[in-house]
């Protein structure tokens, strides 16, 4: 067509470089091979696109056209085969975004991040201009995209097999919508936290100031688009040679890891067809068969961020690494506790002790006065989440918590717990007061059953690493009342509120 023509004698090398891409690898490559291949029986044949097309003898045909009868040439340099029309160009999932209609517009965000860059190094130098410029006669080009990265999955490939989950035009907005309270930013972050002082060293004019709307904008849709891909070589226990087994078990499963990590429950169960393959109508969507895998185009986003986004559990160890600070303690980072047969005290005692997740815990004494355990929530999404303290009795390790006469004492620890924001002055809720802690056994305790997170703390701008801070504290009526000095933790424990 003239435009084509216009676009590769214009002044645009980019839109050249991608017309040029398109008419070689949809065309051109796609009837071209490289190296011999036995045509006198079945055989595949790879073409210089990478699209990999079958040859029948018996039926005379090649990708499925009719060869035209007695027309093989035989060259210098190889064979050429006439075909009575046009090979078929086999779509990867690349390539079906690129080409659809129904999915422009997210293709339009991938390929607004594309970058080509024209690449002297691999290219073929020709002469000099009269500017003093060369010239070359093979210019090469690499792409590169954001986006299609962060993805981890190599969808231009035809060596790989992927199943994509694809939103249509029509189910943008809607997934938009349910993903995008995941990333309520706010105007500014404290930042810089120093364990030292005991604070964020940037805050006030001093915080970082982000434009929200278009942070929100940016990580929405990438949390969308990176999260479509999925690897079947990742499905335990299935034959991959079976497509109706791979397809059976990716609509069936509990879980789903998309190739970013994503993971995907089934808020239906196992067993039952996870809610994400389902259109408008609740039928079943048909998948889409691509050269490198299947795509199905959904056209109505039933995926619960809940089920999605935010994790099943996060399970936040009260090691040093996971502290932001701790005052009022006599260790400068706590006691590692490793309980073995001979220091732990029974299960009749105190149950549960012996399926203590890695037989550790984290032993905590009070120099007397108040103690304060500060866990900062790093990297965690606006939204609701139930947040849960994992404790044990300080007795659980036998020489501990015992009286003049060697026998264990009677305790009552009660603490308390906050959520301070990244200014670590706000509150972000009321204060859960004298949790008690059991001493027949080891217990997750529920703090809140439904806390909100009203500011996202994902996705931040390098270098501005800011969070809010889960507090854990005694005080020293709380020590004297209860008869007792120290606190055993496991763990700070957040999941996302289903409903």
């Amino acid at each position: 067509p003239l435009d084509s023509v216009s676009v590769l004698r214009g002044t645009d090398p980019v839109a050249a470089a991608k017309l040029e891409y398109t008419v070689a690898n949809r065309f051109v490559q796609n009837h071209l091979a490289r190296f011999n291949y036995e045509f006198a029986k079945d055989t595949v044949v790879r073409m210089m696109n990478a699209k990999n097309c079958d040859y029948s003898p018996k039926n005379g045909t090649f990708n499925g056209v009719q060869i035209v009868s007695g027309s093989k040439v035989i060259g210098s340099n190889g064979v050429m085969h006439l075909l009575s029309q046009v090979s078929p160009f086999a779509d990867n999932i690349f390539d079906y975004l690129a080409s659809n209609p129904d999915v422009s517009t997210v293709y339009g965000i991938i390929n607004s991040v594309e970058k080509t860059e024209f690449w002297p190094e691999g290219s073929t130098e020709g002469a000099m201009n009269d500017n003093a410029e060369m010239i070359y006669v093979d210019s090469v080009y690499t792409n590169t995209n954001e986006i299609l990265d962060a993805s981890f999955a190599k969808i231009k490939s035809e060596d790989s097999i992927y199943i994509a989950v694809i939103p249509v035009n029509s189910a943008w907005s809607g997934a938009v919508e349910k993903v995008a309270p995941l990333f309520k930013y706010h105007s500014s972050y404290s930042y810089d936290w120093s364990k030292d002082e005991n604070k964020f060293m940037k805050t006030g004019v001093n915080a970082w100031k982000i434009n929200a709307d278009s942070l929100q904008q940016v990580s929405t849709q990438s949390a969308i688009i990176t999260s479509m891909y999925f690897n079947p070589t990742e499905f335990k226990g299935v034959n991959k040679k079976d497509s109706a087994a791979v397809i059976q078990h990716f609509l069936y499963a509990d879980s789903l890891i998309a190739t970013n990590g994503t993971v995907f429950y089934n808020k239906a169960g196992e067993g039952n067809i996870n809610p994400m393959f389902l259109d408008a109508q609740g039928n079943l969507i048909k998948p889409v068969r691509a050269s490198n895998g299947y795509i199905f185009p959904v056209d109505v986003y039933n995926i619960d961020p809940a089920y999605s986004f935010i994790p099943k559990i996060v399970e936040l160890e009260a090691h040093a690494f996971n502290l932001a600070s701790l005052t009022g303690c006599s260790s400068e980072s706590g006691e590692v506790v490793v309980l073995t047969n001979e220091t732990r005290i029974e299960d009749s005692v105190v149950a549960g002790v012996s399926d203590l997740k890695d037989d550790t815990y984290y032993y905590f004494k009070s120099t007397g006065g108040r103690m304060n355990i500060n866990f900062p929530l790093r990297n965690i999404a606006s939204g609701r989440y139930k947040i849960s303290v994992v404790m044990l009795p300080n007795k659980a390790y036998k020489p501990r918590s015992v009286d003049a006469n060697g026998e264990p004492k009677v305790e009552e620890p009660t603490f308390d717990v906050r959520v301070y924001d990244d200014d670590f002055k706000t509150t972000l809720n009321k204060r859960a007061q004298n949790v008690p802690v059991r001493q027949d056994a080891v217990e997750k305790i529920v703090i809140w059953e439904d806390f909100e997170i009203a500011k996202t703390y994902k996705n931040l701008p390098s270098g501005c690493e800011s969070f809010p801070i889960l507090q854990i504290s005694v005080t020293a009526a709380q020590q004297k009342k209860g008869n007792f000095d120290a606190l055993s933790i496991k763990s700070v424990v957040l999941e996302p509120v289903r409903e």
